[in-house]
């Protein structure tokens, strides 16, 4: 049997419902599924971090994704860091475990906590590989490492391709295929160290710098240069590890450029009498300790592999810190560099003695858990055979 036809007022109110879809009931969202975390605390996986182990506020909130309302309710200890070699910065240390703590309640558990974590490390990797893809770069420079900017030991500010050629090599074919051979970035460190030493003498100027004199000392600056590992073409990907002891490299204290031999806060005051009576600085214990300390932890968690791209990270903060002071050139020891330690693997009990490796107790531990210093166990990093 046909259906009657809707009177006329039900099929207004119909299209009026329609087109204001206000009147409609709202739909219920769905609910979002979630991970199963134990909801019970105690069920949660034991801790892995010392239980004396320190970290600042602001590496903490970075490091753990926290926010300061988070950090209001844990407990801390003032503390002071230093800044360019005098400079006292207030900061808080709190007790790892706590952040630790405080993390996984926030994500819902250790497991929440790994995953929040993971997804924010694999957004950021994503990002950087999307701007490496759009960076335009030639064959050449993609053969090379990076470039390490030497700030102040730079004789010419904004020193160009063009100085490089005319000072640097000029017309010699010997320094131009030892530029070929070495990584530039220590290319580029050993001369502004030859560029520093005749600048400073007026009478000098650029004359001495050029010709054999130069080629001489490059040449022992190659086989110098044979000594150091690889460096890596990226840095290694943000972790709670890693993060820590980038934050602790981002408080290591400077060396001021006029010392004068005199005292800083953070650092140590090393007498020496050869092969010149001086002195020389070196970190004091406590940043040392931080460092290694850092250190060790990524050995623990994430690897040799992952050590041997960080440490260079370590010892680039020590030259920044340090400039010119790190490297040196005599006719005795030709070239040198003081902070190659850092790029080197274990070493026996003679030479951990003598390194400043051991001015902290965690020292020991670190240099145990590094590989042997070279494939061939030969070389020390930065120092000639």
């Amino acid at each position: 049997m046909p259906k009657a036809p809707k009177s006329p007022s039900k099929a207004k109110s119909n299209a009026r419902a329609r087109a204001d879809p206000v009147s409609k009931k709202p739909k219920k969202a769905a609910t979002k599924a979630t991970d199963s975390v134990p909801i019970d605390p105690s069920q949660w996986r034991k801790s892995t971090i010392p239980a004396n182990q320190t970290i600042s506020k602001a590496l903490a909130m970075k490091a753990y994704h926290l926010r300061a309302s988070d950090m209001a309710e844990l407990p801390y200890a003032p503390a002071e860091t230093v800044l360019n070699g005098e400079y006292l910065k207030p900061m808080y240390l709190y007790k790892e475990r706590d952040v630790e703590r405080k993390a996984w309640e926030r994500r819902g558990g250790p497991e929440a906590f790994d995953a929040y974590h993971e997804k924010l490390c694999s957004r950021r990797d994503a990002k950087a590989a999307k701007k490496a893809q759009s960076t335009p770069s030639t064959s050449r420079n993609a053969e090379r490492p990076p470039t390490i900017t030497i700030g102040r030991l730079s004789p010419v500010a904004g020193s160009s391709t063009n100085f490089d050629d005319l000072i640097h090599v000029g017309k010699s074919a010997k320094l131009f295929r030892i530029r070929e051979q070495m990584p530039r970035w220590l290319w580029d460190v050993c001369n502004a160290l030859i560029d520093r030493v005749n600048y400073s003498d007026p009478g000098i100027g650029p004359l001495l710098i050029r010709g054999t004199a130069r080629e001489d000392m490059m040449r022992e600056a190659l086989e110098f240069s044979k000594t150091y590992p690889d460096r890596p073409r990226l840095r290694s990907p943000p972790t709670p590890e890693i993060d820590r002891l980038r934050a602790i490299l981002d408080e290591a204290p400077h060396l001021p450029e006029d010392t004068q031999w005199r005292q800083f806060n953070g650092l140590e005051r090393i007498y020496r009498s050869w092969p010149d009576e001086d002195y020389t600085y070196e970190w004091d214990s406590a940043y040392l300790g931080r460092v290694m300390t850092a250190l060790v932890d990524i050995l623990r968690v994430h690897g040799e592999r992952c050590w041997r791209s960080v440490r260079w990270e370590v010892y680039d903060k020590y030259r920044e810190c340090f400039e010119f002071h790190c490297f040196s050139y005599t006719n005795q020891t030709k070239w040198s560099d003081k902070g190659a330690y850092w790029l080197d693997g274990r070493y026996s009990e003679g030479v951990f003695n003598t390194s400043p490796r051991s001015k902290h107790p965690i020292g020991q531990q670190y240099n145990a858990m590094l590989p042997h210093r070279t494939p061939e166990d030969v070389r020390f990093v930065g120092k000639r055979t």
